[in-house]
């Protein structure tokens, strides 16, 4: 049953399903969930704040290891906590999210991560294809210049 209430409120975040793409033996990725708290932000500050960044990217694009550092240094702003992240000692504070990020599984998070964002400031479904192309057209399938489409 969905809540009829519109609530506004200041600083507004949303508890977010994140998939991550982890590589596994045998030459596979598993998806793996966990959530995330995600600031929701008036579009004009997304604006603000990302299309720069993307800009920063697009010009890293030969350095992923620049890539994975802009990102650990920024997604905080975006990501206030998290849920199932865990190590042999337990649950991974949300502060750990930059050494994640430079470790060995830094582009399945910051991938998931940003995917989420995406999502929540777009108003699409978790894991929806159009997230991360800015609009509600899926990708194109591997190999193929366009997407197939859809009528």
């Amino acid at each position: 049953m969905t809540n009829p209430v519109f609530k506004i409120v200041d600083n507004p975040t949303v508890w977010w399903p994140v998939t991550l793409n982890v590589p596994v033996d045998g030459g596979v990725h598993e998806q793996r969930r966990i959530e995330a708290c995600i600031r929701v932000l008036p579009e004009s500050t997304y604006q603000e704040k990302l299309e720069p960044l993307a800009a920063r990217q697009r010009e890293l694009r030969d350095n992923p290891a620049a890539v994975l550092d802009l990102s650990a240094a920024h997604l905080r702003e975006y990501v206030v906590d998290w849920r199932g992240i865990v190590d042999t000692e337990g649950a991974i504070p949300i502060s750990g999210l930059p050494d994640l990020i430079r470790g060995p599984y830094g582009r399945p998070l910051t991938d998931g991560l940003w995917r989420a964002i995406a999502e929540v400031r777009f108003g699409l479904p978790p894991q929806h294809e159009g997230a991360t192309a800015k609009n509600s057209v899926p990708s194109p399938a591997p190999g193929q210049a366009t997407a197939a489409p859809t009528n």
